[in-house]
């Protein structure tokens, strides 16, 4: 619990006594994306400590807040834990978070990772080179926030009772290198889904107010970002395609870009052992 009295709910998994990293979720998404990494942190020697941001999964929902504002509640956490430093690691939606760290207490962490990220919602073609659930949910979130509450209030319900039809639902939106990874991992479909049921089971604002805040100014500028950002890229990831973050790349002051051929946006089964290895 924060000093606000706000509830930050986090999972731990890995190696207890192994390097500390933390990991900010996808949009949609929960602290529970972590699950799945358990063994990958555990033999890569990293205590891998997943954080639900507000409104999300544990965490209370705190309706006005910053990206840089969720660093502060980052530090927050790792205080109370007596982490110090630790690496941090951004999937999808959670980059610009990862980037947030880096930009607004960069002596607070190490190493900032970024797989698969997002970036800035800028230009009459942003919206464009979104997916199609982004696209909606981004559009929603700016322009009819009750609409789109309803819709991922409705769209959590379906997960959790028909998850079969909710992953197919969600595999015919991915691209084809993500259908195999998902395919050949052989999880089953509530397992799956759980992931990202587990977003909304407090409720749907958090979720629209994380898609909002993507697509709002940051608040920080990529100049401000410290040096020794390492970031993976899936060569054919048409979730976050590498074009749409290219200016952000150019504009970050030190960056070491992976572009993983052949890949999609589900880079942790394939190659998490690297990534975290990396961190």
């Amino acid at each position: 619990m924060l000093d606000d009295g706000r509830r930050v709910g986090w999972l731990e998994v890995g190696d207890p006594a192994g390097r500390p990293v933390v990991y900010f979720h996808g949009t949609p998404g929960s602290a529970l994306e972590a699950t799945p990494l358990q063994g990958i942190a555990r033999e890569a020697g990293v205590r891998l400590l997943s954080l639900d941001r507000p409104g999300i999964g544990g965490s209370d929902l705190h309706l006005g807040r910053t990206l840089l504002g969720w660093v502060d509640d980052v530090v927050a956490v790792l205080d109370r834990l007596e982490v110090d430093r630790p690496a941090v690691v951004g999937y999808s939606g959670g980059g610009p978070y990862a980037l947030a760290c880096a930009a607004g207490r960069p002596e607070r962490f190490g190493t900032v990772g970024v797989v698969a990220g997002a970036g800035p919602v800028e230009g009459p073609d942003a919206l464009a080179g979104m997916d199609r659930i982004d696209r909606m949910l981004t559009w929603l979130s700016l322009r009819a926030p009750r609409v789109g509450t309803a819709l991922i209030a409705g769209t959590g319900r379906f997960t959790r009772v028909v998850p079969g039809v909710a992953l197919r639902v969600w595999l015919s939106d991915l691209a084809p290198p993500d259908r195999r990874v998902l395919r050949r991992a052989g999880t089953p479909a509530r397992e799956v889904m759980r992931y990202l049921a587990g977003a909304m089971v407090h409720g749907a604002r958090g979720v629209l107010e994380d898609e909002r805040l993507l697509a709002l100014p940051w608040g920080f500028s990529p100049a401000d970002v410290a040096p020794g950002v390492r970031w993976w890229h899936g060569e054919a990831d048409a979730t976050v395609p590498l074009t749409s973050v290219r200016g952000l790349l150019d504009e970050l002051p030190d960056v070491e870009l992976v572009v993983l051929a052949g890949a999609g946006h589900l880079l942790w089964p394939d190659h998490g052992p690297a990534i975290l290895g990396a961190l």
